[in-house]
C-alpha cells in the first residue's frame, strides 16, 4: 500500500536478488526501538477467575466477540 511505504522501509529490510527474487526480513533494531517506546503492560483483574491462564483465555475470547460486533456497526 502506497500510504504505508515509509513504515515498510523503516521496519523491513527488502532485498531483491536475480536468483532468489524478493527477500524481506525485519529491521530488528527499528522494531526494538518502537517496541521499547510504545509497548507496555496491562493488568486483568477478576473476582471470579483465579487462574492467570484461564483469565487470559476468557479475556481474549471476549475481545474477539467485541471486535466482531464493532465490525457490524
Amino acid at each position: 500500500m502506497k500510504e504505508h511505504e515509509d513504515f515498510y522501509r523503516r521496519y523491513l529490510i527488502i532485498k531483491e536478488t536475480p536468483k532468489r527474487g524478493l527477500k524481506v526480513t525485519y529491521n530488528d533494531e527499528e522494531v526494538r526501538k518502537h517496541r521499547d517506546c510504545y509497548s507496555g503492560f496491562f493488568c486483568i483483574l477478576s473476582n471470579k477467575i483465579k487462574n492467570a491462564a484461564e483469565t487470559l483465555r476468557v479475556y481474549r475470547n471476549k475481545d474477539v466477540v467485541e471486535n466482531c460486533f464493532d465490525r457490524i456497526r
